[in-house]
Order: structure tokens, then C-alpha cells, then sequence
């Protein structure tokens, strides 16, 4: 199974919301010391299918290179 991550998740010392209900308050903080072992499993998954790690300018540099270089044609 993936994991599911909020962008709350991210932050355990996140500011509380006051008044926002039970459900929402439940949602939003019940679980926050499952999201490390959650990250984990996604990278583990990721990693183990051939996924690699890069900052976005790593990214974006790869790209143009990819871009400005000439492609094989084919028979």
C-alpha cells in the first residue's frame, strides 16, 4: 500500500487551530507519529522501484540537457 501524506503531517509542532471541532482536530493531529515511518516506507517503495532522489534544480538541469541534445533517430 503507498502511503498517504498531508502537508500537516510534516510539521508535529504545528500550531493547533482553536475551535475547530473534534473531526477536523482528530484528522489533523491523531496521527502525526505515524508520519516518519510513513516517509520512510514511501522512500523504501520509491527507491525500490528505480525512483532517484534530486533537488528541483538538479531536476530542471537534467531536463535541458536533455532538451539541447540531439535525439537518435531511428531506422
Amino acid at each position: 500500500m503507498i502511503p498517504c501524506l498531508h502537508s500537516w503531517e510534516f510539521d508535529p509542532d504545528q500550531p493547533r487551530v482553536g475551535r475547530a471541532g473534534r473531526m477536523r482536530t482528530a484528522r489533523h493531529y491523531v496521527s502525526l507519529s505515524r508520519t516518519l515511518p510513513r516517509i520512510r516506507r514511501l522512500i523504501g517503495w520509491l527507491e525500490g522501484a528505480g525512483a532517484s532522489f534530486m533537488t528541483a534544480r538538479d531536476f530542471v538541469e537534467r531536463v535541458a540537457a536533455q532538451a539541447r541534445s540531439p535525439r537518435a533517430v531511428g531506422p
